[in-house]
């Protein structure tokens, strides 16, 4: 990633406990919801550099009419949430192959912004501790 501005880490996960299920991930699909991904990435850097909190949100979504195994990626910050993308397509369907019903998290990895508006966000796909 050079030439890029980045944050590696500083999110905030939900509360409890979670295991990493998933090798480094990046979100997929941000070409497609480019105006969101940048709003979250550079409300993230606003909110990482004054030490306020940010993150990802895993959101299943069941009625996708491409795949019932969907899963949305949203990137909130400041009360305000961003749908930047999805979990790659055979990431999700092995989370819900070894998961079922049992809610998801993203691990927050980093954020990159290059020239000309590229984003790329990175994570780890997290299930419970106890799941």
């Amino acid at each position: 990633m050079f030439g890029c501005d980045k944050i590696k880490g500083g999110a905030t996960m939900p509360p409890g406990e979670w295991k990493r299920i998933t090798p480094l991930l990046d979100v997929r699909g941000i070409v497609h919801r480019k105006d969101a991904a940048l709003a979250f990435t550079r409300l993230a850097f606003s909110q990482h550099g004054s030490g306020k909190p940010f993150g990802l949100l895993i959101e299943p979504e069941p009625d996708n009419p491409v795949d019932v195994n969907a899963l949305k990626v949203i990137g909130w910050a400041n009360r305000i949430n961003y749908h930047v993308g999805y979990v790659a397509a055979h990431e999700a369907a092995r989370a819900a192959e070894r998961f079922p019903n049992v809610p998801l998290a993203a691990e927050f990895y980093g954020v990159y912004l290059g020239g000309g508006g590229w984003v790329d966000i990175r994570f780890f796909l997290s299930a419970p501790q106890n799941a």
